[in-house]
């Protein structure tokens, strides 16, 4: 952690100021910082600095540092924060210099390990792909896609991913990561892009650079990574290199799959009528069968719902932080449930059995609600450990939070986490694993729910149970 007595304040940015921490010293500076949040919550960040006052060549970067940062900050408040894109954490500016604060990661792509087998390779093009459609959202491209640029993240099962930073800050146009057409005065744009994410696969295979330790490539893969450092005319477009990269992280995956399903004794002839079975015992229904009319009954039967949910969705193997904000949002989405339920029966003067039912099971969920926040306390000391925000789970503590908004929140975190990690084809494989593909489905429903509707809760709830097969 930064000594701060050692540091420069501009506002909520600490700026380390010992010479033998600069990082880089160019038109930009940039130095190892601290960012503090409206909690007071300090965290490790990479501060850029850049001096305006009396340079005309600095001036002339402003534009791209700012932009820069207005996509980090974007990003950071879309409906969920992006994966593969460096967070702006702060922006500053003092009478002679912007400050930015981004978020720091430990390893580049010069500390990560070269790839050990395609499926390395194709999960790195993956999050590179996934960065540039968040900038194509605001019409933009990256323009200095460099090992140096792009930080090892975090690992979702087996899948690494990837963020990206500093944007068209490149002052060297020889490296050999940059496109022939910008070399020649051009402007970067995604086509140049994509050449540089071929360059990179070369690199991170062994072929460019001091690495001789090659990773034999399969044709395919060679074509892949040909297509995207062709001439202008003749690469690879976008659409076309997402599709391929996807088709191909799919094929391999599955193959993987069938690779460790048939060490276990299942031949793929047995696999496939396994599948095939289960298949046509699957009675679809449409989320829309089960809608039905508000009133006393469907209100508390939501409140049981969100409470039996929680359970049932402990199972699923995504990222922790966010299957934990989901469980933790449901429990306090039944208590907010149960609460309206017994606002209508005071309001309509509900017979007096049924008050007492419902004045028992929230007492129930409330003494419950009472343990998991002392377990939310405890969960925010040991996140606090690990250099995690605990800005969300702390409102819950302060109950100054809408549940039902993080619950979407987690719930639209998991969903593309699930599409990303195709959990859905590896668990059309798997025979044991009952209750996770019991969570799976369940996260599928809720998410075709529609926030305006009530449903039949509990005929939901009986036909999940029912299936054995990722619906």
């Amino acid at each position: 952690m930064l000594n701060q007595s050692q540091a420069k304040k501009v506002k909520n940015i600490y700026v380390e100021l010992v010479p033998t921490t600069l990082l880089n010293k160019n038109i930009i500076e940039t130095r190892k910082g601290l960012y503090e949040s409206e909690s007071c919550r300090k965290q490790d960040a990479i501060i850029k600095i850049l001096q305006v006052q009396g340079s005309t060549i600095a001036m002339s970067n402003v534009k791209e540092i700012k932009l820069q940062a207005s996509l980090h900050q974007m990003a950071k408040q879309s409906e969920f924060q992006s994966d593969y894109i460096v967070q702006c954490l702060s922006i500053q500016k003092t009478r002679t210099s912007f400050y930015y604060a981004f978020e720091r990661l430990k390893y580049n792509l010069n500390d990560y390990l070269k790839a050990q087998n395609e499926l390395d390779l194709l999960y790195l093009v993956d999050s590179l792909i996934q960065a540039l459609k968040q900038l194509q959202k605001y019409g933009n491209h990256h323009g200095n896609l460099k090992p140096n640029n792009i930080f090892f993240y975090r690992k979702v099962g087996e899948k690494p991913i990837f963020k990206v930073s500093d944007f068209y800050c490149s002052e060297n146009r020889s490296n050999e990561f940059i496109s022939p057409e910008v070399k020649n005065g051009e402007k970067s744009n995604i086509a140049s892009d994509i050449y540089s994410i071929g360059m990179i696969c070369l690199w991170f295979t062994g072929r460019l650079g001091e690495n001789t330790k090659k990773l034999s490539l399969p044709s395919t893969i060679k074509t892949l990574i040909d297509s995207m450092i062709k001439p202008t005319m003749d690469r690879i477009n976008f659409q076309d290199l997402s599709d391929t990269v996807e088709r191909l992280i799919e094929s391999y995956q599955l193959d993987l799959n069938k690779q460790d399903y048939i060490s276990r004794g299942l031949n793929q002839q047995k696999i496939t009528q396994m599948i095939q079975e289960r298949e046509q015992k699957i009675q679809y229904r449409d989320i829309r069968e089960f809608v039905t009319q508000e009133n006393k009954f469907t209100i508390r039967n939501k409140g049981q719902f969100f409470y039996l949910i929680s359970e049932m969705m402990r199972p699923l193997k995504v990222n922790d932080y966010h299957l934990n904000q989901l469980i933790i949002s449901s429990i306090f989405v039944s208590l907010q449930c149960y609460n309206m339920c017994l606002k209508t029966c005071n309001q309509d003067g509900s017979d007096f059995l049924f008050q007492s039912l419902l004045q028992e099971e929230m007492q129930q969920l409330e003494e419950y609600v009472h343990k998991v926040k002392l377990m939310i306390e405890i969960y925010c000391m040991d996140l606090q450990l690990q250099g995690i925000d605990i800005d969300i789970m702390k409102q819950f503590l302060k109950d100054k939070i809408d549940p039902f908004t993080i619950f979407r929140q987690a719930l639209n975190k998991i969903v593309k986490e699930i599409l990303d990690t195709n959990i859905i084809k590896k668990l059309q494989y798997e025979i044991k694993d009952k209750e996770q593909i019991k969570a799976l489905n369940i996260i599928k429903y809720i998410n075709m729910m529609n926030d305006g509707q009530y449903y039949d809760y509990k005929e939901i709830i009986i036909y999940i149970t029912q299936q054995d097969q990722p619906i």
